[in-house]
């Protein structure tokens, strides 16, 4: 089990916060700003893909171990501690988190290159 997951609380509200940010500016750059679009999206479309593509990430890697947490504090609050699925999550949190996570890592060895490939067609 983890011991805290305030780290992962941080990694999520600002991944997150700092998505919505890129979004909002993205939007007001392409409203106000004297450089043409076509000029923004040729120069920087890496970072426009990049970026956001590992806050996403980011994002995604956090939000397990705190739904493992919220999970099991969820079912031990109403009264279901004691069922033997709850206890195996509770006692192995840890391994089923980093399962989780290398799973998530090999679909995206598969995912991430062919959504690039066909971004670029």
């Amino acid at each position: 089990m983890f011991q805290s997951v305030q780290k992962f609380i941080w990694m999520t509200a600002g991944s997150f916060v700092l998505i919505i940010l890129m979004s909002i500016t993205g939007e007001l750059l392409k409203k106000y700003s004297n450089i043409p679009v076509e000029k923004i999206e040729s120069e920087y479309a890496h970072y426009m893909i990049m970026i956001p593509l590992i806050l996403f990430f980011v994002l995604i890697v956090a939000v397990v171990p705190l739904f493992l947490r919220i999970f099991t504090y969820l079912q031990i609050s109403i009264g279901n501690g004691a069922l033997a699925m709850v206890k195996f999550i509770r006692t192995h949190e840890r391994i089923i988190t980093y399962v989780v996570w290398i799973i998530m890592f090999i679909v995206s060895l598969i995912i991430v290159p062919t959504a690039i490939k066909d971004w670029l067609e």
